[in-house]
């Protein structure tokens, strides 16, 4: 279970154990990508040890790391990456970074998800949105490359989290 101070919020995060188990079974000296705003991402520091590119709920502890405007440039080019069409951009995002591994929730291409950052309040969603209805084929080199050479599956509440390595895929 995961308490948020600041949102007096508590989430039980238990479905995540073997997702964990699995990430905390990975060398500890690798970095994982996923999309932004992933509870699973966002946790994975605290229940797995091992290192995130970026989450949305950590930006504020990152402010003492990075500029707000690298932690800007973080969040789009994770955002971006997880829904090109382009398996080249997708590639280079892993490489520019050196992303070791990249976590993959199959949520966040469903319909009902993509229509809500068109009606989010904030403008980040609404241009990630945009980016997203630009590519007009709803074909997603990371979706491709996960389903093809993930590591490690797992469906929690319905949807497939996939771990690949970004090895598989250079």
């Amino acid at each position: 279970i995961l308490w948020h101070p600041l949102a007096n919020d508590i989430v039980d995060v238990k479905k995540y154990k073997s997702l964990y188990d699995y990430l905390g079974n990975l060398p500890k000296n690798i970095l994982i990508a996923g999309y932004p705003q992933s509870l699973a991402l966002d946790t994975i520091p605290l229940f797995a040890k091992r290192t995130i590119f970026f989450a949305e709920e950590m930006r504020d502890i990152l402010l003492f790391c990075f500029k707000p405007q690298d932690l800007e440039r973080k969040r789009r080019d994770s955002a971006e990456a997880f829904f090109t069409d382009s398996p080249t951009e997708f590639k280079k995002f892993l490489t520019n970074n050196k992303i070791d591994y990249f976590m993959l929730e199959t949520y966040i291409y469903e319909n009902d998800f993509i229509d809500s950052l068109k009606k989010s309040i904030t403008p980040y969603n609404r241009e990630l949105y945009k980016f997203i209805k630009s590519k007009n084929n709803n074909k997603f080199a990371a979706l491709e490359f996960a389903k093809k050479f993930y590591d490690f599956k797992i469906v929690i509440n319905g949807t497939d989290v996939f771990i690949v390595p970004s090895r598989k895929i250079s």
